[in-house]
C-alpha cells in the first residue's frame, strides 16, 4: 500500500466521499428497489370468497327430504279423528257384541317440479387459471350454493305461509310483538304448544325474531331464573338449548341464512331469509313412514339415488377456439305439506326491528 492509500484508508467515510467527490468519481449506491426485483401475480395460497351462509341452512331439518320413486304419485292420508274419536268402549251383557268403529282416509297427489343451473367454463381459461383458482370446481360449487339456496327460500316460504296452518296462526302487532317488553311470548309459545292436533317439538325462527325472543325480560324471567338444569349451570344468556328444555321442545332451528336482494351488477343489499316469523311444528328426524305425523316432507325424485343434486359435465368444441365445459348441477323436489294444521302453530311480524 501506497502512503497516499494508508493515508486515504486512515480518514472517515465523509472525509472520503469530500475527496472522490472533488476527483469527479461517483460513490456506488444499489438503485434497484423491491418494485424492479419482482413482478406481481396472483398469490397461490388465498382467493377471496364469500360465503356467509356456510353452516346456516336449515332447510333439510325443517322439511327432510324423502327419496321418491315416481316423478308423481300418490299418499294416503288418514282422518285426523281416526284415533282420536272417543267410542263407546263397553260391551252389554255376555251376548253383547262390540260397537262398531268408524274411520275413514283419504290420498293426496303429489308431483315434483325441476331446479337447475349451469355455467360455461372455456378451455383457455381452465388451463391457464393461477393458483389456486379452480374454475371448474368453482363454478360446481358457486351452482350448488345457489340451488341450496334457493330451496332454503322456498321451504321457508312454505313455512311462513298463513294458509298452511289452517286457523293456527297469529299475526302479532304493536305491543303483542316480542321486542315489546308488555307482550308475553312465554304464554303465547305455551298455548301456541297445546293448539294443533299434535303436539309440536321445535321451534323454527328467523335470526331476527330469535334475537328478540331471547333478549324479552319475560323469557330471560323464565328461563334464567333457575339455579341450574340438567345442561349445567344457567349462563348469562338464553341459548336455543336451554329455551328447548324449558319449553319442552326438542330443538331450536334458527334460520340465519341471507341473500342478496339487489339484482344482478348491483350493489349487494343483504335481508335474512326467514324474516320475522316463528313457527311451532311437528318434525320427525327419522321418518316413520306409514305412520307419519310430520308438519311437511320435501319429496325428491332420486333415481340415481338419494344424492343431494345431480352434477354433470360435458366438453363442448363449438364454443371458441378450444372449446371448454358445461356444468349443470338439478334436483327434483316438491316441499309437501303433510300434516300442516294438524301439527303446527305460526306467528307472524313477531318483531319490528331488524333485531341483530
Amino acid at each position: 500500500m501506497t502512503p497516499q492509500q494508508a493515508a486515504f484508508a486512515a480518514m472517515n467515510s465523509a472525509e472520503q466521499t469530500a475527496i472522490l467527490a472533488a476527483r469527479g468519481v461517483g460513490v456506488h449506491a444499489m438503485t434497484v428497489g423491491p418494485a424492479d426485483v419482482h413482478i406481481d401475480s396472483a398469490l397461490s395460497n388465498i382467493a377471496v370468497a364469500y360465503r356467509p351462509n356456510t353452516g346456516r341452512f336449515i332447510a333439510d331439518r325443517v322439511m327432510p327430504v324423502l327419496p321418491v320413486s315416481r316423478r308423481s304419485d300418490k299418499y294416503f292420508r288418514y282422518a285426523s279423528s281416526a284415533f282420536l274419536d272417543l267410542s263407546r268402549a263397553n260391551i252389554a251383557g255376555q251376548m253383547g257384541r262390540p260397537a262398531q268403529v268408524s274411520w275413514n282416509m283419504s290420498t293426496t297427489p303429489f308431483a315434483v317440479a325441476d331446479y337447475g343451473l349451469m355455467d360455461f367454463v372455456p378451455a383457455d381459461v381452465e388451463s391457464n387459471a393461477d393458483a389456486p383458482l379452480r374454475p371448474l370446481m368453482d363454478a360446481t360449487e358457486i351452482l350448488t350454493e345457489r340451488l341450496v339456496m334457493a330451496r332454503e327460500y322456498r321451504v321457508a316460504t312454505v313455512v311462513s305461509t298463513a294458509g298452511n296452518y289452517g286457523a293456527n296462526t297469529q299475526d302479532l302487532a304493536g305491543a303483542m310483538q316480542w321486542d315489546n317488553p308488555a307482550s308475553d311470548p312465554v304464554k303465547a309459545i305455551e298455548t301456541a304448544k297445546t293448539t294443533p292436533v299434535v303436539e309440536p317439538n321445535y321451534l323454527v325462527i328467523g335470526y331476527q325474531a330469535w334475537n328478540a325472543l331471547r333478549r324479552h325480560p319475560a323469557i330471560e324471567r323464565y328461563i334464567m331464573s333457575r339455579a341450574s338444569t340438567s345442561l349445567g349451570a344457567t349462563p348469562l344468556t338464553v341459548t336455543p338449548e336451554l329455551f328447548a328444555q324449558a319449553f319442552e321442545l326438542e330443538g331450536v332451528l334458527i334460520g340465519k341464512a341471507k341473500y342478496n336482494t339487489g339484482n344482478p351488477g348491483a350493489t349487494v343489499s343483504m335481508s335474512y331469509l326467514w324474516g320475522t316469523i316463528a313457527a311451532l311444528i311437528k318434525i320427525e328426524t327419522a321418518p316413520a313412514m306409514q305412520r307419519t305425523e310430520a308438519f311437511g316432507y320435501t319429496f325428491r325424485y332420486a333415481p340415481n339415488g338419494a344424492s343431494p343434486f345431480e352434477t354433470r359435465k360435458w366438453f363442448d368444441y363449438s364454443i371458441g377456439v378450444r372449446g371448454g365445459t358445461w356444468v349443470k348441477v338439478t334436483h327434483s323436489d316438491t316441499e309437501e305439506v303433510v300434516a300442516g294444521e294438524n301439527c303446527g302453530y305460526l306467528f307472524t311480524n313477531v318483531c319490528t326491528v331488524a333485531v341483530i
